[in-house]
């Protein structure tokens, strides 16, 4: 073996253990939880995006049902009954626990119940938003998809 080929081939054999060692310390970042997402039953389009300290709240910015009287009137709060649902802020108050985001709070319209123990995780390659409720035997879930912006928004 000429001393050429052994200095190439140890140059080769260095600098692919040095790949492996930089590719074994580096993850790849999750999946962005911010941009659009479509409910589980296909009635809204949910934006989250960053807001207090970087962590994510979201609002309805597109409906399948809409107009001016499609309004919040499960609300428990009388004075809040009359307000359009569609813009209205839905989840808020996460924080990361470096997979996801929990602790946060989801209101429902449909109900006029705000849930308390929400979690949010993407999943599938940053395509699908598992979004729980609660925790052990009394926990339910959802699952909404990655969409494009809307083409057309809330309020305009």
């Amino acid at each position: 073996m000429s001393v050429v080929f052994r200095r190439s081939a140890m140059s080769a054999m260095v600098g692919l253990i040095g790949m492996a060692i930089g590719a074994a310390g580096s993850r790849a970042a999750p999946p962005s939880v911010y941009g659009f997402w479509l409910t589980d039953d296909a009635d809204a389009i949910v934006e989250i995006l960053p807001c207090s300290a970087n962590n994510p709240c979201g609002r309805i910015v597109w409906m399948r049902e809409q107009g001016p009287d499609i309004r919040d009137v499960k609300n428990p709060d009388a004075k809040l009954r009359s307000r359009p649902i569609c813009g209205l802020d839905l989840l808020g108050g996460f924080q990361t626990n470096g997979s996801g985001w929990v602790n946060g709070w989801l209101y429902h319209p449909d109900e006029g119940k705000t849930y308390k123990e929400v979690s949010l995780t993407v999943r599938s390659a940053g395509t699908a938003l598992t979004v729980s409720v609660g925790g052990g035997f009394f926990s339910s879930s959802e699952t909404w998809k990655r969409v494009d912006a809307p083409s057309t928004r809330c309020g305009r």
